[in-house]
């Protein structure tokens, strides 16, 4: 008995994963800082036993709440679990073995993960938006991760234009914290998908809210085979009292603002941050020394060893909350002296 041969390609990020987890102040996944609304959570407690014992139905309400934030009509919604499945969903219908994917890097490895182990797709990997590669589909990241840069509306736009038989793939679940919208793109292009997802804005990265921004006859071709009961309906009642309240995305780029100045005053130019995401980058030397170091403190975080592409070596590393926040400063500082830059 055998699996398939291109399985292991995620043997290593399975088994960094697992090791991660064990760390007491985990800055390593990004999520949000505050939590989810109370109108989040308050909405879970008082799920009725019916829908829980009944097979979820997808409430109409929360794309179209979507859509409206979107600037998009609700059949251009298609919800998912969580952003991981949207990019499982969109690769797995549009490769077929052998097909070419194009990504820009550096960028979240998933990505690579799902076209090569999954689709057995091969992947090309570039980094100069002036030369995108010959190939079936691409894939941007803006807000990136883990550069913090939001990649020109106008450049991706331009590609798009210059490329309609290309698929264009964005990953955008950072949009909230994005200056740009990047939901235009479906709206001027027939091969414009967008991904997002409510796990870092609103909190609800347990949840699973994710879903695919595209034309209504590019989703129809996208739910062919995937199951109808991808979102539980208590999680999409969550998700719509989140959406209820708007003013949790405003307190959170407030509290990111003022712990990210507080970081960097107090660590230096050591630590990069380009646009409103809830992370940032510790530049160093030794990446892989740095992050064993910190584990070694109790502290979780990813190094650039990670993402593929990666021109500087650095510390990929959540804004947490206040008090993990300032064990994370006390940390730098002490890996600073140890090892003078």
């Amino acid at each position: 008995m055998k699996f398939r041969s291109s399985l292991h390609r995620e043997g290593g990020v399975a088994n960094y994963a697992h090791m991660a987890k064990k760390a007491r102040i985990q800055l390593d996944l990004t999520t949000n800082p505050l939590g989810c609304p109370d109108a989040a959570w308050r909405a879970l407690m008082v799920v009725q036993a019916p829908e829980i014992s009944q097979y979820a139905p997808s409430l109409e309400e929360v794309r179209m709440r979507l859509a409206r934030r979107s600037g998009l009509r609700t059949e251009e919604i298609l919800l998912t679990a969580g952003a991981d499945q949207a990019i499982e969903i969109v690769l797995d219908h549009l490769l077929d073995p052998g097909d070419v994917i194009g990504i820009h890097v550096p960028t979240f490895p998933r990505f690579e993960i799902v076209a090569a182990s999954i689709c057995d797709a091969k992947v090309t990997c570039f980094s100069d938006l002036a030369r995108v590669p010959e190939c079936k589909a691409v894939v941007f990241c803006t807000p990136n991760n883990p550069t913090t840069l939001e990649i020109p509306l106008q450049d991706i736009r331009s590609i798009a234009h210059a490329h309609p038989e290309i698929w264009i793939i964005v990953d955008s679940v950072f949009a909230e914290f994005g200056s740009q919208d990047v939901s235009a793109l479906v709206r001027d292009f027939e091969n414009a998908i967008v991904l997002k997802s409510l796990s870092k804005s609103f909190g609800l990265a347990g949840l699973r809210i994710g879903w695919i921004e595209a034309r209504q006859e590019t989703l129809v071709m996208l739910q062919e085979g995937i199951s109808p009961f991808r979102v539980p309906i208590v999680c999409q009642r969550a998700a719509l009292a989140a959406l209820n309240d708007p003013g949790h995305i405003l307190r959170t780029l407030e509290f990111l603002d003022k712990q990210f100045v507080l970081i960097k005053s107090a660590v230096g130019d050591s630590v990069v941050r380009t646009s409103n995401v809830p992370f940032y980058l510790f530049m160093t030397d030794e990446p892989v020394r740095a992050r064993e170091w910190l584990l070694g403190k109790d502290i979780s975080v990813v190094d650039s060893t990670a993402f593929k592409g990666s021109s500087h070596g650095f510390l990929r590393i959540m804004i947490g909350t206040a008090a993990e926040n300032q064990e994370v400063i006390d940390a730098l500082k002490a890996w600073m002296a140890l090892v003078p830059h």
